[in-house]
Protein backbone atom coordinates (compact mmCIF):
# COMPACT_ATOMS: atom_id res chain seq x y z
CA UNK A 1 0.00 0.00 0.00
CA UNK A 2 1.45 3.36 -0.94
CA UNK A 3 0.88 6.64 0.92
CA UNK A 4 -2.08 7.78 -1.20
CA UNK A 5 -3.81 4.41 -0.82
CA UNK A 6 -3.35 4.66 2.96
CA UNK A 7 -4.81 8.18 2.98
CA UNK A 8 -7.76 7.04 0.88
CA UNK A 9 -8.37 4.17 3.31
CA UNK A 10 -8.30 6.53 6.32
CA UNK A 11 -10.77 8.91 4.66
CA UNK A 12 -13.32 6.08 4.69
CA UNK A 13 -12.34 4.09 7.80
CA UNK A 14 -12.08 6.09 11.03
CA UNK A 15 -11.91 3.39 13.71
CA UNK A 16 -8.81 1.44 14.61
CA UNK A 17 -6.90 -0.32 17.34
CA UNK A 18 -3.64 1.09 18.67
CA UNK A 19 -1.30 -1.57 20.05
CA UNK A 20 1.25 -0.45 22.65
CA UNK A 21 3.33 -2.22 25.29
CA UNK A 22 2.78 -1.63 29.00
CA UNK A 23 5.67 -0.97 31.37
CA UNK A 24 5.61 -4.62 32.46
CA UNK A 25 5.88 -5.81 28.84
CA UNK A 26 2.26 -6.88 28.39
CA UNK A 27 0.40 -5.71 25.28
CA UNK A 28 -2.21 -2.96 25.55
CA UNK A 29 -4.88 -2.59 22.87
CA UNK A 30 -6.85 0.66 22.73
CA UNK A 31 -9.67 1.68 20.38
CA UNK A 32 -8.92 4.94 18.58
CA UNK A 33 -10.54 7.26 16.07
CA UNK A 34 -8.27 8.14 13.15
CA UNK A 35 -8.55 11.05 10.72
CA UNK A 36 -6.21 12.99 8.46
CA UNK A 37 -4.97 16.38 9.63
CA UNK A 38 -4.69 19.42 7.35
CA UNK A 39 -1.38 18.14 5.96
CA UNK A 40 -2.64 14.62 5.22
CA UNK A 41 -1.00 13.01 8.25
CA UNK A 42 -2.92 10.53 10.41
CA UNK A 43 -4.14 11.93 13.72
CA UNK A 44 -5.58 9.75 16.50
CA UNK A 45 -7.96 10.38 19.35
CA UNK A 46 -8.17 7.81 22.12
CA UNK A 47 -10.92 9.02 24.47
CA UNK A 48 -8.28 10.96 26.44
CA UNK A 49 -6.51 7.97 27.99
CA UNK A 50 -3.15 9.18 29.28
CA UNK A 51 -1.78 5.65 29.65
CA UNK A 52 -1.69 5.19 25.86
CA UNK A 53 0.44 8.32 25.48
CA UNK A 54 2.80 7.09 28.18
CA UNK A 55 3.17 3.69 26.48
CA UNK A 56 3.90 5.35 23.12
CA UNK A 57 6.46 7.73 24.61
CA UNK A 58 8.19 4.86 26.42
CA UNK A 59 8.49 2.89 23.16
CA UNK A 60 10.56 5.66 21.56
CA UNK A 61 10.50 7.13 18.04
CA UNK A 62 11.92 4.04 16.32
CA UNK A 63 8.93 1.92 17.48
CA UNK A 64 6.14 4.13 16.06
CA UNK A 65 4.46 2.85 12.94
Amino acid sequence: MDLEEARSFLREHHRGILATVRKDGRPQMSPVSVALDGEGRPAMQDQGRVIVRIDIERAGPDRHA
